[in-house]
């Protein structure tokens, strides 16, 4: 069973599509100590460790275990509060055998596995390395952080930096492309909302194409972030 973990605020043309994808949908707890537009949100609360195991912030450990059975769900050691930094233990993004991060908000449980299994840990100023990166393929990211850019070049990973205007996130001026994404398979990226409506649309659609990857859009509305689609 392959799971897709969503915002509890999710539309339900975007869970509908994921359905008929094959995916069970999980839609998320709502985490009180954390600012509202972020308490739903996948990536705040998740990291995948591995294809059959996750890291969860404790609070939530036992709503997940429920949910996905087949799933071995860990306890992060680390309980989320409110105000940056506090609220990104879990929010990095895994690009093949690298963790991007900010390694000294990231949870200790995500630092010692990837020390254990020699992960490349690349450290990152942007706290939401995961809501900031939309991963392509095992070598290759969407971006608009250029710190982002910069880190992953170094390490020799494919970049394509892009604007964020266009993606909506409630009460700010606009959202990140890594959290209205989620890669489906190592050939299927999708999208929540249309990808026909981003300006960087011919560059993304290219980007992707030279990855081998295909992007389909989930729904036809605004492309809207929602802390990622996680598929576990």
């Amino acid at each position: 069973m392959k799971y897709a973990i969503l915002d509890h605020r999710a539309s339900v043309k975007t869970a509908d599509a994921l359905e008929k994808y094959g995916f069970s949908v999980v839609l998320t707890p709502k985490l009180d100590h954390v600012y509202t537009t972020i308490c739903g949100h996948a990536d705040i609360m998740v990291h995948r460790l591995w294809d059959n195991l996750i890291v969860a912030e404790p609070t939530v450990i036992n709503y997940f275990k429920n949910k996905m059975p087949e799933i071995e769900v860990i306890p992060g050691k680390t309980i989320l509060k409110e105000n940056y930094p506090y609220d990104i233990a879990y929010n990095a993004a895994r690009v093949g055998n690298n963790i991007i991060c900010n390694k000294n908000f990231t949870d200790d449980i995500i630092i010692e596995f990837a020390n254990k299994n020699g992960l490349n840990l690349i450290n990152t100023k942007q706290g939401y390395a995961k809501c900031s990166i939309c991963v392509v393929s095992n070598d290759a990211i969407i971006t608009s952080d250029k710190n982002i850019q910069s880190v992953a070049i170094k390490n020799g990973i494919d970049v394509l930096l892009v604007n964020d205007n266009e993606i909506k996130l409630a009460g700010f001026d606009h959202g990140f492309i890594g959290g209205a994404t989620g890669l489906l398979n190592k050939n299927l990226l999708a999208v929540n909302g249309n990808i026909k409506l981003h300006t960087n649309y011919n560059e993304i659609m290219k980007f992707c194409a030279k990855h081998n990857v295909e992007v389909i859009s989930l729904n036809n509305d605004e492309i809207i972030d929602i802390g990622s689609i996680l598929i576990v």
